[in-house]
């Protein structure tokens, strides 16, 4: 069976614009998330961390490394049915009243910021939020969420006990290839 580390994904990634032409050609070398038509349309990337109020991983969503069509390598929760419609943004306030961030990575002990080599979008269903300008560190008190289905929609906000800092940066919406479920990896 082939496998893929998220270090070589990004490493293979690191030249997306040749990569978003040859993505076909590269799924000939290595494991990729296909969409109903066979299109390739990623490939798979480690696993991102669900978290409850307190801070604690509650369970794992699968990711996928997508070409946007900026141009770029983005980080995306995928599922069976395509690009998973659930996006979440962290806030400094208890109640989702200030600016919304994207979570790109942590505050290291020696008060330096981590950001994820392939960053990490967020999809609701209709939109895909990818990170802009720099990141910031906050500590977030709550985060907001919003998700879009065929069946059912919806948006709300959800206080957290604040753990630690995080590496926040701004979302921005941008084009994204359309992706026809049901995915298959292979």
């Amino acid at each position: 069976m082939r496998t893929i580390s998220i270090a070589i994904a990004a490493a293979a990634l690191a030249s997306s614009s040749a990569m978003a032409g040859n993505l076909r050609q590269e799924c000939n070398l290595t494991l990729c998330v296909y969409d109903a038509h066979g299109t390739p349309i990623g490939v798979p990337a480690s696993d991102l961390p669900r978290f409850d109020i307190y801070g604690y991983v509650i369970g794992f969503d699968p990711t996928l490394i997508l070409i946007a069509e900026d141009g770029k390598a983005y980080r995306v929760r995928y599922d069976t049915n395509g690009l998973k419609p659930f996006a979440q943004f962290f806030h400094a306030d208890g109640g989702c009243q200030t600016t919304p961030y994207l979570n790109e990575g942590y505050l290291a002990s020696d008060n330096i910021v981590e950001v994820e080599a392939i960053p990490v979008a967020e999809y609701d269903g209709k939109t895909l939020w990818v990170p802009s300008g720099a990141a910031t560190p906050i500590l977030p008190y709550s985060y907001s969420f919003s998700y879009s289905t065929p069946k059912q929609s919806g948006s709300g906000c959800q206080p957290l006990v604040p753990q630690e800092t995080i590496a926040g940066r701004a979302p921005k919406p941008i084009s994204h290839p359309q992706v026809v479920g049901p995915v298959t990896v292979r």
